[in-house]
């Protein structure tokens, strides 16, 4: 079974995101904090990343640049309420970046988004 781990400082959208990604087959896992985040990065093989750009101590494009240099494979979808130029901005630096960024969505998030997310990243291989 693949692992989603949803990364959002909001806990309910964090696991309104595990209900989904579980839905779809996926094992999902959740962390609120940067910290979290790389504790379970570090520590559970993670194929899909569901992660929310606005987090208060650290931003996703900070935790993007933490993989590419711990040379972690994992996907990710990029999630976030800020302007739409902001996702498609993000998306690009990761990519740079060597991460495999495969799905930007605009909160609020809409389930058939998040839904399409996790089928495009299952169709990829």
């Amino acid at each position: 079974m693949k692992r989603a781990l949803i990364v959002d400082d909001s806990e309910e959208i964090a696991g309104l995101v595990a209900l989904i990604a579980a839905e779809q087959g996926f094992e999902p896992l959740q962390a609120v904090t940067p910290a979290e985040f790389m504790a379970l990065m570090s520590s559970e093989e993670i194929d899909l990343v569901i992660l929310d750009l606005g987090l208060p101590e650290a931003d996703g494009i900070e935790l993007m640049a933490w993989m590419a240099s711990q040379s972690y494979t994992a996907s990710v979808i990029l999630i976030s309420g800020m302007d739409e130029n902001m996702l498609v901005a993000a998306k690009e630096i990761g990519l740079a970046r060597g991460v495999n960024v495969i799905r930007t969505i605009p909160k609020p998030l809409f389930r058939e988004n998040l839904i399409d997310a996790f089928q495009a990243f299952l169709d990829q291989g």
